[in-house]
């Protein structure tokens, strides 16, 4: 009986704890001063929950440097006053209005309904959505049914959390320990995000924890619903959630415990805001794009190379779109790249001074020609086969790697003259960065390649969707303003 309460409460408190941080985020979303006007319902969601987690790993983070207990409510303190604020000044507001001080305007009303743009639902997007519920339903199933089948969760993940979760009233003392792990350079969003959850069930109950990882893919399965619904429409949208949600590796990546679905979710929202910025050129959307961009270099040291190919192609646009004013282009500029990358320098200063170093190393400049002509076709066949190989498309991939495919060569003239060409380019940047870690790796390649290609694939597949569901859409070859075709009303704020 005792140990049945106990589970309850972890549980209890695990749903809270996934809460709280959507409530963190709807209180960073109301501080930046973003108006929910311009973005849909589930749009507004996923973007709260992926603020709200990357603020929490920041703040249990910073408490750990200064050695602080981590406790719920010290944490959790800065964020009901902040919220307490907000909701005053909003009451505030509805008082002055009340008295005819404040023009109705100045106070949103909340949200209306889309207008339904596209008609009725047909059946076949009903079929869609039964799918991509099926699909997410069986991450909570299987999670709920078998342990971490991976070594890496069981190895560093995992184990790093219970180490914070230890030392938890003078947790500094767990910084020296990090040593001692595999990876000992890998950020820390993960299992620090793992923390959070652990001090809210008030256990450190890896069962319950376990769900974190299917609340992660329903909500990159939810954001990239919503934002293509925004770039091409309901029924885009929902082919790309479709067969995200029903394809068997991202199943697979929500059951194990490995940090790369993570940061599939953080990339992908990184790299869609920026496309929607290009689309509807608004502060809040490029803001978002370099939140969620700084955020992934927490995530894994793969995020470092993905942060600089946005950056490249934010020059890019900027570059192609000179003629809007040297002024403003600067401003874009400093703004995108400070909010980037103001979250890295604390956690680059703790591992430098702790020794925290990567494994990987490279090999001497006059070896590397040799070395990528001898790993050149070995990687290639890799690519190739993990790409088009039948058995990883119906096992692993469903058929979108074919599909895109034929989109590229058929649609390949309208990617390349609209906005699609910068995922398009982003995504080839990646094929290169990959390519050049197997070149230099110090490990066999092939062995290299067999245990992380499908991850570093898994990355950017949203972007694949994405670039599969537009490709046939003729969009016009500028990219001026595009309004949201699912947003909850419709209002704009000025870039």
């Amino acid at each position: 009986m005792a140990g049945d309460v106990r589970l309850i409460s972890a549980l209890l408190g695990l749903l809270i704890g996934v809460l709280s941080l959507v409530m963190i985020g709807e209180v960073i979303f109301r501080l930046l001063r973003f108006d929910h006007r311009d973005f849909s319902c589930m749009e507004s969601l996923v973007v709260a929950f992926g603020l709200g987690n990357g603020a929490a790993v920041l703040e249990l983070f910073f408490f750990i440097l200064g050695n602080l207990p981590l406790t719920c409510w010290a944490l959790m303190i800065p964020w009901l006053l902040a919220g307490g604020s907000l909701l005053y000044g909003w009451w505030s507001r509805r008082q002055r209005l009340a008295v005819g001080r404040l023009p109705a305007s100045s106070v949103v009303s909340g949200f209306s309904s889309p207008s339904g743009q596209e008609g009725p639902w047909a059946w076949w997007e009903l079929f869609l959505v039964l799918a991509l519920a099926l699909g997410m339903l069986d991450t909570f199933i299987t999670t709920a049914t078998t342990p971490f089948p991976t070594s890496d969760a069981i190895a560093f993940w995992a184990p790093k959390a219970k180490l914070f979760y230890e030392h938890r009233f003078a947790p500094f003392a767990a910084v020296y320990d990090l040593q001692e792990f595999p990876h000992p350079d890998y950020p820390l969003f993960l299992p620090l995000t793992e923390v959070w959850l652990f001090l809210w069930m008030g256990q450190m109950n890896e069962y319950l924890m376990k769900f974190l990882f299917p609340v992660y893919t329903v909500f990159l399965v939810l954001s990239t619903w919503a934002i293509i619904s925004r770039l091409a429409g309901r029924r885009s949208a929902l082919l790309a959630a479709g067969l995200l949600a029903t394809t068997p590796f991202v199943l697979l990546h929500g059951t194990i415990g490995y940090a790369d679905l993570l940061l599939a979710l953080y990339y992908w929202l990184a790299t869609a805001w920026l496309c929607v910025w290009m689309q509807t050129p608004q502060y809040p959307f490029l803001l978002l794009g370099a939140i969620f961009l700084g955020l992934t270099g927490w995530i894994k040291n793969e995020g470092l190379p993905l942060m600089l190919l946005n950056g490249c192609a934010l020059v890019a646009y900027l570059l192609a779109r000179r003629r809007s004013g040297r002024v403003r282009t600067l401003r874009t500029a400093l703004l995108f790249s400070g909010a980037a990358m103001v979250f890295l320098p604390p956690w680059f200063f703790l591992q430098h001074s702790l020794g925290l170093e990567s494994d990987l190393s490279i090999p001497p400049l006059a070896n590397l020609p040799s070395q990528a002509l001898q790993r050149f076709w070995p990687i290639a066949k890799a690519f190739g086969r993990e790409l088009f190989a039948p058995v990883a498309i119906f096992t692993k991939w469903n058929l979108a790697w074919y599909l895109l495919a034929l989109v590229v060569v058929f649609y390949n003239r309208n990617i390349w003259q609209s906005w699609l060409r910068y995922p398009a380019l982003l995504m080839a940047g990646q094929v290169m960065v990959y390519v050049g870690v197997y070149i230099i790796t110090p490990y066999k390649v092939d062995w290299h390649m067999a245990t992380s290609l499908d991850r570093l694939f898994l990355h950017f597949y949203p972007l694949a969707l994405l670039l599969l569901v537009c490709g046939p859409i003729p969009y016009p070859h500028s990219t001026g303003p595009r309004q949201s075709p699912g947003a909850c009303s419709h209002g704009a704020s000025a870039a």
